[in-house]
């Protein structure tokens, strides 16, 4: 299961989601599985509360060029860039090696 959006809250017994699954170039429409929590096997115990989200839900903006994916439909505003540029949501370290470390990526020295 690719990332698209989504959300998960558990009670402890049930777990309640929210999400849109990535397909590569779209995004799968929005669905709202409630499965057990032991066994993942579908449930219909997920109460109101467990439903009630209390974070902020990340979803998938669109991006085309070198990375091209669809926007996410959860939440319904998109709101996390992910193509691989100096704005993306994600920053995985320095870009450019901190004066006196070494050689980022070249094997160091």
């Amino acid at each position: 299961m690719g990332y698209c959006g989504a959300q998960l809250k558990s009670d402890g017994t049930n777990i309640y989601s929210s999400t849109s699954i990535d397909m590569v170039a779209i995004c799968n429409a929005v669905e709202n599985p409630c499965v057990g929590a032991t066994d993942l096997a579908a449930s219909t115990a997920c109460s109101i509360a467990i439903k009630a989200y209390d974070l902020t839900a990340i979803g998938r903006k669109m991006a085309s060029g070198s990375m091209t994916h669809g926007s996410s439909f959860y939440p319904p505003i998109a709101n996390v860039t992910f193509d691989g540029t100096t704005s993306d949501s994600i920053h995985f370290g320095p870009i450019v090696a901190t004066p006196g470390v070494g050689d980022l990526g070249t094997g160091g020295k």
